[in-house]
């Protein structure tokens, strides 16, 4: 291990064997595990750039650092992959909550409000909008009467009905 100093090269190291490490060496473990550099750990423990390298350069040191770093990279890797569940939990809560606000929508006595939430029930369920190709202008249009309105809705009552049923556990004729 090679370590400026001073303009001078510290090719050989004193043999420092640390037997345990004290109070001092776990903070050097710990800031070394965050990526500090050896100058920026010197400064912040109060000690000579050259006699941090002489601790880091311990078989003890080593080892620790070794231990740690390794649980660091399991409990980031349990953190991240808590997290994600924490998202994926809540964005399917919203997005049951935003369906059935929608759904509400879908029954409602303003026909302008049903058609648009029946526009969007049908285009989120994958059954939007259809597109013909054409030469002319693209602006396509889709045109829902209160006929396909009342259909939708119908449609989706009989569906919700047909969900609650299964997950009551009776089966639906």
């Amino acid at each position: 291990m090679v370590v400026k100093n001073n303009d001078r090269d510290y090719k050989t190291m004193p043999s420092y064997q640390l037997k345990n490490l004290n109070s001092r060496h776990f903070k050097i473990v710990d800031l070394a595990i965050k990526g500090w550099s050896e100058t920026a750990i010197a400064e912040q423990v109060n000690m000579s750039k050259r006699h941090v390298c002489i601790i880091m350069s311990s078989p003890t040191f080593k080892h620790e650092f070794a231990l740690r770093r390794g649980i660091h990279e399991v409990i980031e890797d349990e953190t991240v992959r808590n997290e994600e569940n924490e998202v994926d939990a809540i964005l399917k809560d919203g997005a049951r909550a935003a369906a059935n606000k929608l759904i509400t929508h879908v029954a409602s006595d303003e026909s302008n409000i049903s058609i648009k939430a029946c526009a969007e029930v049908l285009d989120r369920s994958g059954y939007g909008k259809q597109i013909k190709q054409s030469t002319g202008p693209a602006n396509p249009t889709i045109i829902i009467n209160l006929e396909d309105t009342q259909i939708i809705r119908d449609t989706i009552v009989l569906d919700s009905k047909i969900v609650e049923s299964k997950t009551v556990g009776v089966e639906t004729k």
